[in-house]
């Protein structure tokens, strides 16, 4: 009878038949009835138990609650509803940020010296120190010292990677031994003197003096200041205007007298005064790199409002020239283009031509790229049928032909309908490829050994029967030679008397028998999955018969008071030993390319 193996809980685990082992489902050995040998599979889970499956490994298939003594770190882990093995108690130690762990776990940093926590379970939070052990003491810390007097004194301390850079303290006290460069302290933030340069940065809201000076010997910034003299600054930082210093007055590292507009995205004007409008501007200098001339808002890096004579030769050296007269006329017959060359080249002229601005822009340019050639991107047509494209004066295309100067054409991927095809001994007529040399083979292949010839799904038909190894083979072919094999069942018979364990008896004979992969030439012996072997088990046995054995004694008397044993016969009745012999048939089956028991036939 099968076994029904229950969790605490009272779901079921499994079922277990007889002569059957689980290992599969927990990580104990679970053996139903009649298997052999049981008591190695029962003493073995019983250590495991004691032991709580100590390894460095976790146990295979745990169950929620099972106990595990990881043996890498020397604790006890329990197996949670979250299927994950936890220390049970204490926090996690390891050097890096542990990849499983639950909510409320704590992790030490061994190498940082630090302690985290996870309030969520989906990470860890620092708890402290905020520093860590590699960085070294920082941040502010509350410590005692002792003063000159022997009183413990408390303060807060500021560290950087464990350099002290200020005490803040409540009382005057000097220590009674210095400490990291500092011999006393004062009420107030104090800071460490023997660190270069250290000072504190940034805006006070007042001072008791400015280096030295008193803030009435001063002007304040907010007081009109008049002089009968002149102001003259003879430093080469010059004047300064404005709440950010916008407009300053200097003079450069050549000494070249400089106004420069300091505020960024801000316009810079010069203006004029005239009678009839007063004020205007004169210039405008647009942050984004634009000069307005009687111009206030330049579009343009210089926009001059108004007409414009230049009494000498205009030289634009940009990159554009834009026009926007509706007619452009020029008296010349012939226009230049990429002139003035000191050391005319090609690599300079690269992409130069003509463009005309439409829907989108034809263009007509001269490259290298193909060939040192122009390139038209819009059509080109012969206005009359009669005109031809010429090449050497050389007909090469007309209206309706190829000029016959023309002899290959490379890269021609499509033709119109053609009524046959010839190329050497290939002929592709209708439906047909064929070749028209007797004794030559038609191959298809490809350039690349490892690329495959693809029919896009459809079938292949009229295959011949397969000669050598790389033929390709028909349905039918395979089919049958399949057939002639695996419709036939195997049987025979087998005495497994004193076998420890039946099944795996026969597999170990039907491999030997009835291998399922065999060596060339005997390939072909091979056997499918589905190939079935009915096996007859015998076993046999001689029954002993209990005999009952009859004693027969004689006794005497001695000294007229004592019995005595004289004598003692016995007899055992005749008996024989039959042998006897018991029949059972069992099934296996080829699955997974393997033998394999699948049933008892009754």
């Amino acid at each position: 009878m099968p076994y029904t193996i229950k969790k605490t809980d009272g779901t079921i685990l499994l079922t277990l038949g007889d002569t059957r082992v689980n290992q599969v489902s927990t990580s104990l050995t679970l053996i139903g009835k009649d298997v052999e040998p049981y008591g190695e599979y029962f003493n073995n889970d019983l250590v495991g138990l004691l032991e709580n499956f100590a390894s460095t490994l976790e146990p295979r298939a745990p169950l929620v609650g099972q106990l595990w003594y990881n043996k890498g770190v020397g604790k006890i882990y329990v197996y949670t509803e979250s299927k994950v093995f936890k220390p049970v108690g204490g926090s996690l130690l390891s050097n890096a940020q542990p990849t499983q762990f639950d909510q409320g776990d704590f992790w030490i940093d061994t190498d940082n010296k630090q302690l985290w926590f996870s309030p969520t379970g989906d990470d860890f939070v620092l708890a402290g120190p905020g520093y860590s052990s590699l960085e070294g003491r920082s941040g502010w810390i509350v410590e005692k010292f002792k003063d000159n007097n022997k009183i413990d004194q408390t303060v807060a301390s500021l560290y950087i990677k464990n350099d002290l850079m200020a005490i803040a303290s409540t009382q005057d006290f000097t220590f009674d031994l210095p400490y990291k460069g500092m011999n006393s302290v004062q009420v107030g933030v104090n800071l460490n003197q023997s660190i270069p340069n250290i000072r504190f940065i940034g805006t006070a809201t007042s001072g008791e003096s400015f280096n030295g000076f008193t803030p009435t010997d001063y002007y304040q910034k907010n007081d009109d200041i008049v002089t009968e003299g002149y102001i003259w600054p003879q430093s080469l930082e010059g004047l300064k205007v404005g709440p950010d210093a916008n407009v300053e007055i200097y003079l450069d590292e050549f000494l070249a007298s400089t106004v420069e507009h300091t505020r960024q995205d801000t316009f810079f004007r010069i203006k004029a005064n005239n009678v009839d409008t007063g004020p205007f501007d004169a210039i405008t200098i647009d942050p984004a790199k634009k000069i307005g001339i009687l111009n206030d808002s330049p579009s343009y890096t210089v926009d001059i409002n108004g007409n414009t004579r230049i009494q000498g030769n205009l030289i634009v050296e940009g990159n554009t020239v834009n026009i926007e007269s509706t007619t452009l006329t020029v008296n010349d017959k012939n226009i230049e283009l990429a002139y003035g060359q000191a050391m005319p080249n090609d690599a300079f002229v690269e992409g130069g031509g003509i463009t005309l601005h439409g829907t989108d822009d034809k263009t007509i340019t001269w490259t290298q790229n193909f060939g040192n050639s122009w390139v038209i991107n819009d059509n080109l047509n012969l206005d009359l049928t009669n005109y031809s494209y010429k090449i050497g004066g050389q007909n090469v295309l007309t209206y309706t032909a190829i000029g016959a100067s023309v002899t290959s054409a490379e890269g021609l991927t499509k033709l119109g309908f053609l009524n046959y095809l010839t190329v050497t001994n290939l002929i592709l007529e209708g439906h047909t490829i064929s070749t028209t040399a007797t004794s030559a083979d038609l191959v298809l292949t490809t350039a690349d050994p490892t690329a495959t010839i693809d029919v896009d799904g459809r079938r292949i038909k009229n295959l011949d029967l397969p000669v050598d190894n790389t033929d390709a083979a028909s349905k039918q072919y395979v089919l049958n030679n399949i057939a002639s094999v695996s419709s036939k069942g195997f049987v025979f018979s087998l005495d497994v008397t004193n076998a420890v364990n039946t099944n795996t008896f026969v597999i170990g004979y039907l491999n030997k028998m009835l291998p399922v992969t065999n060596t060339p030439p005997d390939d072909v012996y091979n056997l499918p999955d589905g190939v079935r072997s009915r096996v007859l088990c015998s076993t046999y046995s001689i029954p002993v018969p209990q005999q009952i054995l009859s004693i027969n004694e004689s006794t005497t008397l001695v000294n007229g008071t004592q019995t005595v044993v004289t004598n003692v016969a016995g007899t055992l009745p005749a008996f024989s030993l039959t042998p006897s012999i018991s029949y059972q048939i069992k099934e296996f089956r080829i699955i997974s390319g393997a033998w394999q028991y699948t049933a008892d036939i009754p």
